[in-house]
Order: structure tokens, then C-alpha cells, then sequence
């Protein structure tokens, strides 16, 4: 009987698990240390230039292009650190415009940039146009963000 993750990288160990080997194995996930979201605290304190300006290039490049890094996570916690992380999310739905439109621009780079790429080769115009694809649906995310959270302000 072959138990999924036994092999040459996780051996079989009797009585023990997968979870308890991948625990105890050695392993630096160095990307998903940087990818952590903030803590609430966290999040407020990175609205302030000097914050920001402590911070590493990959942590400043998460805050440029991830359009949900400045806000709560309001799914955690209780009922009404839910209800405060919601309310702080519509009163701070601007944050999104500026990347709506930082995210507009990197698509139409890569639209505009897929016919000269195209005369060179079709893998270039082929990246840029997944490129393209994807900075696009981030846009639309963002946008569908932004209008669900202008819904559920309590203010309007």
C-alpha cells in the first residue's frame, strides 16, 4: 500500500503522519513569510510615510501592487471586530482608486506592447497578452471591490 507523501523526500516513518514530517522537515518558505498580511495595528500604521519608508523593497512592492494590503481582514475575529474591520475598509475604499488606475496602466502596456512584440516573435506577444489578461482581472477585482464596499458603508 503506497501512502501519499511517502518517497525518497518524505520516507515513510511508522505512526507518523504527513503533517508531522512536513513540520518537522527542515524547509524555509522564505515567499510565504513575505506574503503575510498585516496585522490591523499593522495596517494603520502603513498609512504614514515613515512607516512605509522603514520597510524592505519586497514589502514596499506588495504595498504598490497589492490592492488589499492597506485594508482589514474583516472575517476574522468577533462579531464586532468584524463589524469595525468593515466599516474601517468603506471608510478607507479611496485607497483603491490609485490602484484601479496604477493596474489600468500596466494592462495597457501590455496591450500596446503585444503587435511590437508580435512582429519579433509570438512568445513575447504571448506574455505580455497573458500579462494583459491577468493585470485586467485585477483591475475588475478591484473595481468590483470598491463598489461592494461603497454597498455596505453604513454612511451612504
Amino acid at each position: 500500500m503506497h501512502d501519499i507523501g511517502a518517497g525518497p523526500i518524505f520516507p515513510r516513518l511508522p505512526g507518523v503522519g504527513l503533517g508531522v514530517m512536513l513540520s518537522q522537515t527542515p524547509v524555509v518558505i522564505t515567499c510565504l513569510s513575505t506574503m503575510r498580511h498585516a496585522t490591523d495595528n499593522e495596517v494603520e500604521a502603513l498609512l504614514t510615510r515613515e512607516a512605509r519608508a522603514r520597510l524592505p523593497l519586497r514589502r514596499l512592492l506588495r504595498l504598490y501592487l497589492d490592492p488589499g494590503a492597506l485594508f482589514k481582514d474583516a472575517s476574522r475575529g468577533s462579531a464586532r471586530a468584524r463589524e469595525l474591520a468593515l466599516t474601517y475598509n468603506c471608510r478607507m475604499r479611496w485607497l483603491l482608486v490609485p490602484y484601479i488606475r496604477r493596474w489600468t496602466a500596466i494592462s495597457a502596456g501590455f496591450f500596446f506592447g503585444m503587435a511590437p512584440a508580435e512582429a519579433v516573435s509570438l512568445y513575447p506577444a504571448a506574455a505580455l497578452a497573458v500579462g494583459c489578461s491577468i493585470s485586467s482581472i485585477v483591475v475588475a477585482c478591484t473595481l468590483l471591490a470598491y463598489c461592494l464596499l461603497a454597498l455596505s458603508d453604513p454612511a451612504i
